[in-house]
């Protein structure tokens, strides 16, 4: 009982961010509703996400440009009391990830900075190419 309140009482001030190269794996896992035209399927992979109450939602920004370790980076520093923040990703493409942690050294204390490989549980929905941030604020 004590566990879960320690993890209800965290569960609102946790945020996660994730880039994806492709959609495929959140629509056929029900996450994310299928593109109805061509247009948002171009456009959608240039989208960050947010796991938002459960539901994967797009996370639109002013700046659509820049790479994804870019736009993952100017999510985390849109916080004023960030206690902690993780890297998740597959294992598989570690320059990305590398690229993403450098970026984050750039600005946060390197002791704060974690990094994850997350599991074909979580793949199976995400797909083996997904980035993700994970923040937690004070």
């Amino acid at each position: 009982a004590d566990i879960i309140r320690l993890v209800r009482g965290m569960m609102p001030r946790l945020y996660l961010a994730f880039h994806v190269d492709s959609i495929s794996p959140l629509v056929r896992s029900g996450l994310l509703p299928a593109p109805r035209r061509n247009t948002e399927l171009s456009s959608t992979p240039k989208t960050l996400f947010l796991l938002e109450e459960g539901q994967v939602i797009p996370f639109h920004r002013t700046r659509s440009r820049g790479t994804a370790t870019e736009r993952l980076t100017e999510f985390l520093l849109e916080f004023v009391d960030l206690q902690q923040l993780a890297v998740l990703h597959s294992g598989l493409d570690t320059t990305r990830k590398d690229e993403l942690v450098t970026m984050l050294q750039g600005h946060f204390p390197p002791e704060m900075i974690q990094e994850h490989v997350y599991g074909l549980a979580l793949g199976a929905f995400v797909g083996l190419s997904a980035l993700a941030v994970v923040a937690f604020e004070g």
